[in-house]
């Protein structure tokens, strides 16, 4: 068990998922277009889609994947990477100007890598997690194994 910030990996079924699509709305509100997929084929059915959170060393969720990958091996690889490069992070503050609420994302070469795991009331608020968010992706630890995220209940 590790001890520490860490990035826990989500399994959905398919893009189409119900489970996914809140992730996928608030994914489109914070960087302002559709969550981007790394090495995922538009035309061709992939067997999983996979999404990460970072997670305090209590369980809360402190920022979410921006892309979606397209199975667990390119997401460990990916997400690996990511943590090695976390130092060439950039940040980005955004606003829900019709709820007055506030958001960020973070980026890699123009790329959003990671999102707020929800909006903040405050600037204060908003400031804190992106602070805490950059600082523990730098020294989080990939959890080995998925999740799988089961479609809502009565929906088989």
């Amino acid at each position: 068990m590790s001890i520490g910030p860490r990035i826990s990996l989500l399994r959905f079924s398919s893009r189409h998922a119900p489970a996914l699509e809140p992730w996928q709305e608030h994914c489109r509100r914070v960087i302002g277009g559709p969550a981007p997929t790394y090495g995922l084929p538009t035309d061709v059915a992939v067997p999983s889609i996979v999404v990460w959170q970072l997670l305090s060393l209590n369980n809360r969720i402190l920022a979410r994947s921006a892309l979606l990958y397209p199975g667990v091996d390119n997401a460990e690889e990916r997400v690996e990477r990511l943590v090695a490069a976390s130092a060439r992070i950039e940040t980005h503050l955004v606003s829900n100007e019709t709820r007055n609420l506030f958001g960020w994302f973070a980026s890699i070469s123009g790329v959003p890598v990671m999102t707020a795991s929800r909006w903040f009331v405050t600037e204060r608020d908003r400031r804190n997690s992106l602070e805490l968010a950059v600082a523990s992706l730098a020294v989080a630890t990939v959890q080995p194994g998925t999740r799988s995220v089961r479609p809502e209940r009565g929906r088989r």
